[in-house]
């Protein structure tokens, strides 16, 4: 039998063999979703609360790098540990975040307003009651919304640099002692632009540098978007469920690469149009003692329209396409507690993508995947441990009639299985391992975009193997010392770079045979409750990603793209009563911006020094008044984190929050 067919039947046996007499009171923490190890980070609620995105709330957490084309309207991915920005998932409220385009999530367009929480897994999260397709990811980030408490309603109004405006509404109402709403809205518009220094020399033969020394204004990185979501909390005797129902509409510019160009045309005139839909849903319950369930499930439309302009820009090739992708998915997981100490799991998820376009012979790709995860969890008081194996099988449609497209490399499947291990041999110090094989599959853009995919491209797949010690120590006086030290490696076969053109909506993919990544991530933490809260923490991580695919060629031994070998950050951060202040140094080694590590290709180290402020006035009848700043690149460097893409300088942004 199939391996996907025999999965599917188990995890639907598995729901129905449950009688409806059974359902009786049980035990809430059946429904945790509690790790057998900790994050490899958490966000502080104060960086969520400042009024930034998700990719500034980021910022600085241990070997994840943010990815940053510039501007407030720009694109931000996220990569961790040199594997690539495909390889972490993305979960709000435990279901996958996806994106048509380029199949990369844009961090850039979430707010963390609503956020409770946000962590950062390396490996996998081995919480309870998990998705199958959280079992697939080399990392996670995993973002939780805030359930209403009480009735409120929170306006804000943000602005500053960039010519920035964004208002935003949230209502809060408690619909009956088991149900809860959230309502919100935003609007967001920004010129983009910004002045930065353009300084390029080349030494001749005769030994004269010549070359330019000029200031531009960054142009074409305007945005203007709407967002507005809907919410519904409810409970149930032993669970919960929740519905989430979001909508966005988004216009941006590309402002491109900066190239030496005549004055009379702009560095970009490309344009893209964005209006995504989404509903999902989630509902867990203990039905009894031993047998908890959990059903997700999620409906997307995506529509993008990209164009070029050559009226504006005569350089430009001409472009004027639009790309429709819908997509379905549900997920079954299920938990069974043999006594205390061991728990099995079981996970079927169905998802089924098209991706249509306008352009001629396009290949009009569908895709149905299935996710099969099954594993068991020990604990045994001090030690934990967490295995499991997930089956993935993807089946591609496309016309027969498109060019460049074989039927052969239409079906791919894979089994990826990991093991995860946590000791605790004294209170405060704990002890983790991992290792875990993941496999990412080509996407549609990957595939079948005409003029971006490649499709001959393999499979990625990606052993991932790590061991830490964490160590927490009280100093007396409300201090407290603490400390991580983590060791990884990884091993990638067939590893899949996605590098910018000449614009960020069209990129060029290519296979790098293998890559072995070494690297430590080393943090120092110094923290103080009390009265007046402190705060000091170090980060410093070091990563060799070589190229190891073929020993004769030019590029074997040398780093791949945008890795940089050191980065790190420092952190400070002070509360006092309302007042709080956070100051973030990231700073990020050379890199290359090509497998060919040669001068030419040499990406400059910078480093960043953003300074957080916030305030609170609590006012009569529960009314709050919250003024917030944001000083950001406070020293005004220069920098580019991808070549070609110069960051802003010095900026502010400052906002207003009233809740009552």
């Amino acid at each position: 039998m199939n391996p996907a067919v025999l999965l599917l039947a188990l995890s639907l046996s598995a729901s129905s063999e449950q009688g409806a007499d059974s359902l009786r009171a049980s035990r809430v923490t059946a429904l945790r979703q509690t790790a057998v190890a900790p994050p490899s980070d958490t966000v502080r609620m104060f960086r969520l609360r400042t009024g930034g995105d998700l990719a500034d709330a980021l910022r600085g957490s241990g070997a994840l790098m943010v990815k940053d084309f510039g501007g407030i309207g720009g694109l931000k991915t996220v990569n961790v540990r040199s594997l690539g920005s495909a390889h972490t998932g993305v979960f709000l409220d435990g279901i996958a975040v996806e994106d048509a385009q380029n199949m990369q999530v844009d961090f850039g367009r979430f707010s963390t307003d609503d956020l409770r929480a946000v962590e950062v897994y390396n490996g996998q999260k081995s919480g309870r009651l998990m998705s199958a397709k959280e079992y697939g990811s080399a990392s996670a980030v995993y973002l939780e919304t805030a359930r209403p408490a009480r009735n409120r309603t929170v306006l804000r109004i943000r602005g500053g640099s960039f010519g920035t405006v964004n208002p935003s509404f949230t209502r809060e109402q408690m619909l009956g002692g088991k149900t809860a709403l959230r309502l919100s809205a935003s609007a967001l518009r920004s010129s983009g632009k910004y002045r930065f220094h353009l300084s390029r020399y080349l030494e001749g033969e005769d030994g004269l540098l010549r070359g330019y020394d000029t200031v531009m204004v960054r142009q074409n990185g305007d945005v203007s978007r709407v967002q507005a979501e809907g919410q519904l909390f409810g409970s149930v005797r032993g669970g919960d469920w929740q519905v989430l129902g979001s909508f966005q509409s988004l216009e941006r510019g590309f402002p491109g690469p900066v190239v030496r160009r005549p004055s009379v045309f702009p560095l970009s005139a490309e344009r893209q149009e964005d209006r995504s839909g989404f509903v999902q849903g989630l509902f867990r319950k203990s039905v009894s003692d031993r047998y908890a369930i959990a059903l997700r499930g999620k409906a997307e439309d995506s529509r993008t329209h990209y164009s070029t302009h050559p009226e504006l820009n005569p350089a430009a090739l001409p472009y004027d396409n639009r790309y429709h992708q819908q997509s379905a998915y549900l997920s079954a997981a299920h938990l069974l507690s043999v006594g205390e100490r061991l728990s099995f799991h079981l996970a079927t998820d169905l998802q089924y993508n098209r991706l249509k376009a306008d352009i001629l012979q396009f290949a009009d790709p569908s895709r149905l995947t299935f996710f099969g995860a099954g594993g068991a969890d020990l604990d045994l008081g001090e030690l934990r441990l967490s295995g499991s194996l997930l089956y993935t099988a993807a089946y591609d449609r496309f016309r027969k009639q498109a060019g460049g497209f074989s039927l052969e490399n239409s079906f791919r499947d894979a089994w990826t299985p990991s093991l995860i291990l946590c000791l605790e041999p004294l209170e405060g110090t704990v002890l983790t391992a991992f290792a875990k094989r993941s496999c990412r599959l080509p996407s549609f853009n990957d595939l079948y975009y005409t003029l971006v995919g490649n499709s001959r491209l393999r499979p990625e797949d990606a052993l991932q193997f790590g061991a830490g010690i964490r160590s927490s120590v009280p100093l007396g006086s409300g201090w407290t010392l603490g400390g991580r030290a983590e060791a990884f490696a990884n091993r990638v076969t067939d590893k899949i770079i996605a590098v910018p053109t000449a614009n960020q909506f069209r990129w060029t993919m290519y296979n790098i045979g293998k890559v072995g990544i070494l690297g430590t991530d080393l943090v120092f933490d110094l923290r103080r409750e009390g009265p007046v809260e402190a705060g000091l923490s170090a980060r410093y991580t070091f990563q060799k990603a070589l190229d190891r695919s073929n020993p004769g060629s030019l590029t074997y031994g040398d780093q791949i793209p945008y890795i940089p070998v050191h980065s790190g950050s420092l952190t400070l951060d002070l509360k006092w009563k309302g007042l709080t202040a956070e100051s973030v140094t990231v700073l990020t080694g050379k890199r290359y911006s090509s497998s060919a590590n040669i001068p030419d290709y040499a990406v400059d180290p910078w480093m960043t020094t953003d300074l957080r402020l916030a305030c609170t006035f609590p006012l009569r009848k529960e009314r709050v008044l919250t003024l917030r700043m944001n000083l950001n690149n406070l020293l005004g460097r220069q920098y580019e984190i991808v070549q070609g893409y110069p960051m802003p300088g010095f900026n502010v942004m400052g906002s207003a929050e009233f809740a009552f």
